[in-house]
């Protein structure tokens, strides 16, 4: 399957050699999708134990002895459907995905859950302004919290996917 792979910048500023993030690696495919800003969580992509389908978001906490076994985020989150190319807000407590989950308009949507006392929220649809007839993905939510950046294949653009900015207005 695929792995994920990690290399260390060096004090010249050049990249060291890849190594192997064994850690999250199985034989089957997994994804790194994001690190929270302090560098102590990671959400991965894959069919770990406890996964729900076709590929579920997985949460992993960096330790003294390397990183914890990789845990599901639970069903709220994760469907029997495809849940993937996940982005952690700056704070860590809001995260941005694709899913084709029940209630997709496309072939997939941007959905939002947030990080409370309880654990993640019951996922929003980003809605018509964000998602289309098509597909989005990849989002990338800004330091402000306001301002996201996605691609679509929906929206009208050159070709096949391009990138789009969206500013949140409320709160």
């Amino acid at each position: 399957g695929e792995d994920i792979w990690f290399c260390d910048k060096l004090e010249d500023g050049t990249w060291g050699n890849p190594v192997n993030f064994s850690s999250f690696n199985t034989s089957s495919h997994e994804a790194l999708m994001s690190i929270s800003a302090d560098g102590n969580v990671a959400i991965v992509f894959g069919n770990y134990n406890g996964s729900f389908g076709n590929g579920d978001l997985f949460y992993s906490v960096k330790t003294a002895d390397g990183w914890s076994v990789p845990c599901n985020l639970g069903g709220d989150v994760n469907t029997d459907g495809w849940e993937s190319q996940a982005n952690l807000s700056a704070d860590g407590k809001t995260l941005i995905f694709t899913s084709s989950r029940t209630g997709t308009k496309g072939n997939g949507d941007l959905w939002m859950t947030q990080l409370g006392e309880s654990g993640w929220s019951k996922p929003i649809n980003l809605g018509g302004q964000i998602n289309t007839s098509g597909s989005e993905g990849s989002s990338q939510l800004a330091d402000d919290g306001k301002t996201l950046y996605f691609k679509s294949n929906g929206h009208y653009g050159v070709e096949g996917y391009d990138v789009f900015v969206s500013n949140r207005l409320d709160e």
